[in-house]
C-alpha cells in the first residue's frame, strides 16, 4: 500500500498530471502479488525477488491482508502461508471465497501435510509450494498464476512472457 502511495501519482515538473513517466507505465503494466506471511525475512525477501516483474504488497497477518484485498482491486495473485498466528491461511482463503471467487491463491507452507494441504484446496487454493521452496520453481508457478488471473490464453502467455 504504501508502495502504490508514494509511486502512483507521478507529475511532470510543469505540474501536468496527465504526463506519464517511463516508471508509471512500466509500473501499471506489472501483474500485482500480495505476500502474507508472519515471517518478516519471507514477506521482504520475496517482494526483493519479485519487485522487478511484479508489483508487491506485504501483509504479516490475515487481517492486514484483507484491508490491502480491500484498497486494491488489481491484486493478480496471493502468496498465502498457512501457518499465521490469529487468523491463519485456510481461514484467510475461506474469507478471500465469500468476496472473490476469481483470485488466484497460491499456498506457501512448511506445514504441508496432506490433511493442510487438502483442507486449503477445499476452500479455495489453487496450488501450494512447499517451504523451503525453490526459487525457480515459484518464479514459474507464478508467472502460470498470473496468466490464469489475467484469463490469457496460450498465444497472449507467450506475448506476457516478452513483455514481462
Amino acid at each position: 500500500m504504501r508502495l502504490i502511495e508514494a509511486t502512483k501519482i507521478f507529475i511532470s515538473s510543469r505540474g501536468d498530471s496527465n504526463i506519464r513517466t517511463h516508471n508509471e507505465r512500466n509500473f501499471e503494466m506489472k501483474p500485482s502479488v500480495l505476500i502474507v506471511d508472519d515471517e518478516t525475512v519471507i514477506c521482504r525477501g520475496l517482494s526483493r525477488l519479485l519487485k522487478d516483474d511484479y508489483i508487491t504488497y506485504t501483509a504479516y497477518n490475515a487481517i492486514e491482508a484483507l484491508d490491502i484485498l480491500k484498497q486494491n482491486e488489481n491484486i493478480d495473485v496471493i502468496l498465502c502461508d498457512i501457518q499465521m498466528p490469529g487468523m491463519n491461511g485456510i481461514e484467510l482463503i475461506e474469507k478471500i471465497r465469500t468476496e472473490n471467487k476469481d483470485l488466484y491463491i497460491l499456498v506457501i507452507t512448511a506445514a504441508a501435510t496432506p490433511i493442510t494441504v487438502c483442507d486449503a484446496m477445499k476452500k479455495g487454493a489453487n496450488y501450494y509450494i512447499r517451504k523451503p521452496f525453490d526459487i525457480k520453481h515459484l518464479e514459474t508457478t507464478l508467472k502460470k498464476a498470473v496468466s490464469i488471473s489475467k484469463g490469457y490464453t496460450l498465444q497472449d502467455t507467450a506475448i506476457n512472457n516478452i513483455l514481462f
